[in-house]
């Protein structure tokens, strides 16, 4: 019986390898090493994620730039006031922007029915003010 327990301390001390012998501090290196490893990890996943979300194309009608309905110009009027010309298709909409909501102010022109209008040139202001005068210019 003696021999059994003998061999069979002889075989668990066997089984139990003892872990390599490490340099001092090379644990916490290793440990290090993988932490920056999964950190660098996570950034790339993230900064993947955003270009994808930047440079794919969403559907139209969704707030994508494809969709039909388009804010043409914005100008603010004052803190929280702003005015917009906004685009659906052909038409267009002059809209005001304020804390109590939004208000359409007016339809504009098509934008077909200005490509198809005459433009009237230019008058230099010089030319303006001496007709008031009453000059010839």
């Amino acid at each position: 019986m003696g021999s059994l327990a003998a061999a069979t301390g002889m075989a668990a001390s066997q089984t139990n390898l003892e872990p390599a012998l490490l340099p001092p501090g090379a644990e916490a290196a290793s440990a290090i090493l993988r932490v920056v490893g999964a950190l660098v990890f996570v950034l790339a996943l993230f900064l993947a994620g955003v270009w994808l979300v930047r440079h794919r194309p969403f559907p139209a009608g969704r707030g994508s730039r494809l969709g039909k309905f388009q804010i043409l110009e914005c100008r603010a009027l004052g803190a929280r006031h702003c005015i917009y010309v906004a685009g659906y298709e052909k038409q267009r909409f002059l809209l005001s922007s304020s804390p109590a909501g939004v208000t359409l102010l007016t339809q504009l022109p098509d934008a077909g029915e200005l490509a198809n209008q005459e433009t009237v040139p230019p008058v230099a202001f010089r030319d303006v003010f001496q007709r008031l005068l009453g000059r010839p210019s």
